[in-house]
Formats: structure tokens, sequence, C-alpha cells
């Protein structure tokens, strides 16, 4: 049986993909030069039917002006998705069939904005 923190959302902000945020609001994440990935695993007990890993870009977000170091930092977009899924749903997440959604801004999905209320 799985506990309430294993279904538990997470906000990871780029590049860091070892930091989880399981508490985040809108004004405070979703920053013009932000790149998110939240993740949020299927749980048919609450209507979640898939893994679902939301992908979400401020309109001004450039990785190259990104200057951080240390451990769990990516050094792509690529990687820190990558990263982050293993990191969430662990080393098995190719087979899990996660559904990736990108959400554009201004234009984004109830399901995603429903993680910022």
């Amino acid at each position: 049986m799985q506990t309430q923190l294993e279904f538990k959302t997470r906000l990871y902000s780029y590049p860091k993909y070892g930091v989880g945020l399981g508490v985040f609001e809108e004004e405070e994440e979703l920053t013009d030069e932000a790149f998110v990935i939240v993740c949020q695993r299927k749980n048919e007990d609450e209507g979640i039917e898939n893994h679902t890993a939301f992908l979400w870009k401020g309109y001004n977000f450039d990785p190259s002006e990104i200057k951080e170091e240390g451990d769990k930092v990516a050094k792509s977009e690529e990687e820190f998705k990558q990263k982050v899924m293993r990191e969430y749903w662990g080393p098995d997440y190719k087979n899990m069939g996660i559904e990736e959604r990108e959400e554009e801004v201004g234009e984004e999905s109830d399901d995603f904005l429903s993680f910022f209320d």
C-alpha cells in the first residue's frame, strides 16, 4: 500500500533536479526566466489515471544565463528532464508510461494550474 507521501506532487526548478518542492506558489515558481517540471504520480483512488510530468518554460528562459554549480545540477534541459524523472519515479521511469505535457505560457491547462491554488 502506498502512503500519501509517495503520491505527493513535486515541483523541480531548472537546473536543480535533486530538490523537489512539495509546496509551491505560482508567483514564486513561474517566473519569466524559469523552467519547471511538476511531477504527479498515478493515483487511481484520486482519479489520476497517468503518471504525468508537466513541463513549463517562461518566455525568457535561457539556460545559458544560468551558471549554477554543485551536486544534482543539470547542464542541459534534456539532462534536467531525465534526471528529474529518475529522481521522482526511480530508475525504471522509462518503462512507466509517463505522460509528458508541455504547458504554454498563458495557455496552461487546468490540471497544471490546480497545483498552484
